[in-house]
C-alpha cells in the first residue's frame, strides 16, 4: 500500500481524504469524488516517452504497461505536487530521466590513447660532422644536396674538411653519372684545389651533365672561365699549379671579366678585408694599384684561404 502523503499547499483546499489514506482532488466546482479509490503508481497510466523504459514497460501481474498523463517536474524527488499525484518513486525516476537528457551534459566519452610523440627534428646541417655533410651533399634529393653544399661551403676552412673532401673525390670517380655530378658541385663549393686534376679528368671522360658540373667547379676554384674544354684547363693547370689559390684570386681582381673581379674581391674580403676600398667598377689602373697593395698587405699579414 502506498503511504499517505500530505497534499501540497496549493492543492490542499481542493483535496478530500479517501478511505485508503490517499487524497483525491476536488474539481473547482466543489463536486466530491464519485468513489473513494486510492491513487497509486499501479493505478496511474504512464507515458512511455516521458519516464525511463524500465518503469514504463515493467509488467505488473499481466496488466498492460502503466502510462502517466504528464511528466513530473521538480527537484531530486520531484515537486510536492508530483509526489502527491504520481507517488514518490515515479517522481524520482522522472527527475533522473530529465537530468540524463539535460542540455549541456554530454555523455561521457570513452578514453582515447594519447597521441604519439612527434618525431625528433632532424639535426641542423651546421651541427653535423663534415663527413656526414659530404654524404648529404651526395643525396639524390636536390634540396638536401643543395643545403649540405651550402653548409660545407661555410665550413670549408675547418681542419676536418679534408675527410669530407676525400669522400667527395671518390664519389667524383665512382662512374655513376648522377653521383659524380653531385660530387663535382660539392667540390666546387668547398674550393678543393686538390680536386683540380680529377675534375679535368672528368671533363674528358664523362657525360655532358657531369662534364658541365666539373667545368663549373673548376671555375669556382680558380676563377677562370675556360668552359668544358679539358685541353684548355690542362694547359692552365700546368702553368699555375705552383701558385697558391690566393694568387689566383688577386689576379682575378684585374681580370677583364667583371664577374670574375666581383667573385675574387668578395671571397678575399670574407677572408680579410682590404686595407683600402676596392671597386670592381673602378678604372683599370685604379683596380691594378689597389690589387697590388692588397696582395702585399696579405702576404705580410700571413693570411691564408
Amino acid at each position: 500500500a502506498t503511504p499517505a502523503v500530505d497534499p501540497p499547499p496549493d492543492v490542499a483546499d481542493r483535496a478530500v481524504p479517501l478511505s485508503s489514506g490517499s487524497f483525491a482532488e476536488v474539481s473547482p466546482g466543489g463536486e466530491p469524488p464519485v468513489e473513494d479509490v486510492p491513487i497509486s503508481v499501479e493505478d496511474v497510466p504512464i507515458e512511455e516517452d516521458l519516464v525511463p523504459g524500465e518503469l514504463a514497460s515493467a509488467p505488473r501481474d499481466g496488466a498492460p504497461p502503466p502510462r502517466v498523463k504528464a511528466e513530473p517536474s521538480g527537484g531530486a524527488a520531484g515537486t510536492a505536487e508530483d509526489r502527491f499525484f504520481f507517488g514518490a518513486p515515479v517522481a524520482a525516476a522522472a527527475q533522473s530521466a530529465r537530468a540524463a537528457s539535460a542540455p549541456g551534459k554530454a555523455p561521457a566519452q570513452p578514453s582515447r590513447a594519447p597521441a604519439p610523440a612527434p618525431a625528433p627534428a632532424a639535426p641542423a646541417p651546421d651541427s653535423l660532422p663534415l663527413p656526414a655533410l659530404a654524404d648529404q651533399a651526395l643525396d639524390q634529393d636536390p634540396a638536401v644536396s643543395a643545403q649540405a653544399r651550402g653548409a660545407l661551403s661555410d665550413r670549408r676552412r675547418d681542419p676536418a674538411m679534408r675527410q669530407a673532401s676525400e669522400k667527395l673525390r671518390r664519389a667524383l670517380l665512382s662512374g655513376l653519372s648522377g653521383r659524380a655530378t653531385r660530387a663535382a658541385h660539392a667540390l666546387g663549393a668547398v674550393r678543393d684545389v686538390e680536386a683540380i686534376p680529377l675534375l679535368i679528368q672528368v671533363l674528358e671522360m664523362s657525360e655532358p651533365d657531369t662534364a658541365s658540373a666539373a667545368a663549373d667547379a673548376l671555375a669556382a676554384i680558380t676563377l677562370q672561365r675556360l668552359g668544358p674544354d679539358a685541353r684548355k684547363w690542362l694547359a692552365w693547370w700546368k702553368q699555375n699549379r705552383g701558385r697558391g689559390r690566393a694568387e689566383w684570386l688577386f689576379s682575378g681582381l684585374t681580370s677583364a671579366d667583371r664577374d670574375t673581379r666581383v667573385a675574387a674581391s668578395t671571397e678575399l674580403s670574407h677572408a680579410a678585408p682590404p686595407p683600402e676600398p676596392y671597386s670592381a667598377d673602378a678604372p683599370a689602373a685604379e683596380r691594378e694599384r689597389v690589387a697590388r697593395a692588397w696582395a702585399g698587405w696579405w702576404a705580410r699579414s700571413g693570411h691564408v684561404l
